[in-house]
C-alpha cells in the first residue's frame, strides 16, 4: 500500500508520522535532567554508549526534533533552552537502555506475541480502532518513517521491555490506610492561635546610648564596617531582535516552502490558499527559524568570539550603538532591577579586564570587567551613624527579649490571664486565621510553633515556650482547633492513596534511574553538545 493511499484515509497519516514517533520514542520516562558525568569520546553515528550497547544518531535525531517540535507550538524556542532539549532528548534514550538493560538482567522479556499485540493495539497503526494490517503496518514503517522493520520493532521491543521493568517498580510502591490518615490530617486538620509580638521597634524609644558606647562598639566590631568592594562593568545585550537584521528570505524559497508543506495551508473548507495569500506568513516563519539558527550559532562560537572580539566590535557588529555600564559592589546592592542576578554573580567572581557571558530567557548578556575598586575599612566618622543604629537595634532587641520572657513567665505560672494582658499591659493581642501544617499564615512565622501548635489542646492551649524569629519574640496560645471529618477521609481515601501512590511510584523509578547511573558506563558523543564545554 503506497503512502498517498494512506493519506486519503479520513486525513490521519498527515500527522501519523508524529504520532509514532511520540508513542515509540518518547516514552513516560518521567523527567530526569541527570547530569552525563565526564563527557567522553563515542564515534560518530552514535550519540552515545552505554554499558558497551549504542544508541544511535538517528534514534538521538528523532526524538530530539520530536521534543523541538513539541515546544515551537508554544512560539519560539529561546537560545537558553535548545541546549536543554539536546541534552532530555538523549538523557531520555539513555534512561531507555539502562531500563532495558537491567530488565534483561533481571530475566525479564518480551515475546514475539507480546510484540505482536502491543503493535496491533497501538493507537497509532489503527484506522477507528481497527489495526490497518501487517502489510500496511510494513510500507508505513519502510516509506513513511524510511526506516528497516527489523530495526524498528527491535527498538520497539526494548521499550516495552523496559515498561514492564517500570510495571514491576511501580509494584514496590505501597501505602497503608494509616499512612493515608496521617497524611489527610496534616492536609485537613486546623488550628486558630492568639499570639502577642514583642519588636525591638517598639522598645527602641526606651534606649539610651552614649558617645563612649558608640566608640567601644566601634572598635569591637570594625571589620563589619566598611566600604565594599565596587566593580565597573560595561555590557551589551543581544535580543532575537538583533539576529534578525542579517535574515534575507527569497521568493524562490518561499515557494519551496509552500510546495513542500502545502497541507499547512488550507482554508476552512479544506481548499489550499493561494501562495499570494501566504507568502508574508511564509517568509515570517522562514526568517524566524534562520534567525533563532544565526542565534543559537553565535552562541555555539562566543567563547571564541570573546577572545578575538572587542565587545566594540561585537556591538559595531549587530548595529548596536552604545555600550551600556553599570556599577556593582559586593553585596549586590544598587543595581538596576533588570540586570539578571546571574549576571550580578558571574561579574563578582572575575578579574579585571575579563570578559563574559550568560544566557537570560531569550536574550545574551555580554560584559566586560572594566574596573575594580578594592574594599576598605570605614573611619569612625563615617560609620558612626550606622554604629548608632547597631546599637540601638541591639539593646532594643534585648528589651523586647526580657518583656517576653518576663510575661511568658507569669503565664506559665497562672499569676496572669491570656486575655488579660491588654488592659493590663497595653499589649496587642493579635488572631490568626485557621491554617492547616502546610499553609502559611500571616503572624506565624516559626516553623517549629505550626508544627507545636497542633500538639496544644484546650486543656493545655499555653504554648510552653518563647519562640524568637530573626529579631521578634513571640508568646503564642490557642484559641481554637478543628478536628477532621473521619466520614470525609473515607470519602476520599481512595483518591488520596492514588495521588500519592503517583508520587511514590515516581519517586521509586527515580531512584533506581539514578542508582542505574551511577554504576553505569554511559559515553556520550562530545560533539552533540558544544556549550556543554
Amino acid at each position: 500500500m503506497s503512502l498517498n493511499l494512506f493519506r486519503s484515509r479520513n486525513q490521519w497519516v498527515t500527522k501519523l508520522i508524529l504520532i509514532v514517533i511520540a508513542v515509540v520514542f518518547t516514552f513516560g520516562f518521567g523527567y530526569s535532567f541527570i547530569n552525563f558525568g565526564s563527557l567522553g569520546g563515542a564515534s560518530q553515528g552514535i550519540a552515545a554508549e552505554v554499558n558497551g550497547e549504542t544508541i544511535t544518531i538517528t534514534e538521538y535525531y528523532r526524538i530530539r526534533d520530536n521534543m523541538s517540535r513539541q515546544f515551537q507550538q508554544q512560539g519560539e524556542i529561546p537560545v537558553s533552552l535548545l541546549n536543554y532539549i539536546n541534552i532530555r532528548a538523549l538523557n531520555q534514550l539513555i534512561d531507555l537502555k539502562l531500563l532495558y538493560q537491567k530488565a534483561k538482567e533481571l530475566g525479564l522479556e518480551i515475546t514475539d506475541e507480546e510484540l505482536k499485540q502491543a503493535i496491533m493495539s497501538n493507537p497509532a497503526f489503527q484506522i477507528d480502532g481497527e489495526f490497518i494490517g501487517f502489510s500496511a503496518y510494513k510500507n508505513f514503517i519502510e516509506e513513511g518513517l524510511r526506516e528497516n522493520v527489523g530495526e524498528f520493532e527491535k527498538i520497539y521491543k526494548e521499550e516495552l521491555l523496559a515498561q514492564k521493568l517500570i510495571g514491576f517498580i511501580n509494584e514496590t510502591a505501597k501505602i497503608s490506610d494509616e499512612e493515608l490518615l496521617n497524611l489527610f490530617r496534616i492536609q485537613n486538620e486546623r488550628v486558630k492561635i492568639s499570639y502577642i509580638e514583642f519588636s525591638p521597634e517598639n522598645y527602641v524609644d526606651n534606649v539610651e546610648i552614649i558617645e563612649d558606647e558608640i566608640k567601644k562598639h566601634y572598635e569591637s566590631n570594625k571589620d563589619k564596617y566598611y566600604i565594599a568592594q565596587t566593580r565597573s562593568i560595561k555590557y551589551i545585550v543581544l535580543t532575537p531582535t538583533d539576529f534578525e537584521k542579517k535574515v534575507s528570505v527569497k521568493d524562490e524559497e518561499v515557494e519551496a516552502y509552500y510546495d513542500s508543506y502545502k497541507e499547512e495551508f488550507k482554508d476552512s473548507d479544506n481548499n489550499f490558499k493561494a501562495l499570494d495569500d501566504v507568502k508574508e506568513d511564509i517568509k515570517l516563519k522562514i526568517a524566524g527559524e534562520r534567525k533563532q539558527t544565526r542565534q543559537a550559532e553565535f552562541v555555539d562560537n562566543l567563547d571564541n568570539i570573546l577572545s578575538n572580539s572587542s565587545l566594540e566590535e561585537i556591538s559595531k557588529d549587530y548595529a548596536i550603538k552604545e555600550l551600556q555600564e553599570v556599577e556593582i559592589n559586593s553585596s549586590n546592592k544598587g543595581l538596576e532591577k533588570n540586570i539578571p542576578n546571574t549576571f550580578i554573580v558571574r561579574a563578582n567572581s572575575l578579574q579585571q579586564g575579563e570578559k563574559f557571558y550568560i544566557l537570560s530567557s531569550s536574550d545574551i548578556w555580554i560584559a566586560q570587567i572594566n574596573d575594580i575598586k578594592p574594599q576598605k575599612p570605614k573611619e569612625y566618622s563615617e560609620a558612626k551613624e550606622q554604629v548608632m543604629i547597631d546599637l540601638k537595634n541591639k539593646k532594643s532587641k534585648n528589651l523586647a527579649k526580657k518583656e517576653a520572657y518576663k510575661i511568658h513567665k507569669e503565664l506559665l505560672n497562672s499569676n496572669i490571664e491570656f486575655a488579660e494582658l491588654k488592659d493590663l499591659k497595653g499589649l496587642k493581642i493579635n488572631e490568626t486565621d485557621y491554617f492547616t501544617r502546610l499553609e502559611k499564615i500571616d503572624g506565624i512565622v516559626s516553623n517549629d510553633l505550626k508544627l507545636d501548635a497542633f500538639l496544644l489542646t484546650a486543656d493545655n492551649p499555653q504554648a510552653n515556650k518563647v519562640y524568637n524569629v530573626e529579631d521578634k519574640y513571640y508568646i503564642y496560645r490557642l484559641k481554637d482547633k478543628k478536628e477532621i471529618d473521619e466520614d470525609e477521609f473515607e470519602d476520599k481515601k481512595e483518591q488520596i492513596r492514588y495521588s500519592v501512590l503517583t508520587k511514590r511510584k515516581n519517586d521509586i523509578y527515580n531512584n533506581w534511574l539514578i542508582s542505574f547511573r551511577k554504576k553505569a558506563e554511559i559515553v556520550p558523543n562530545v560533539n552533540l553538545f558544544p556549550n556543554q564545554g
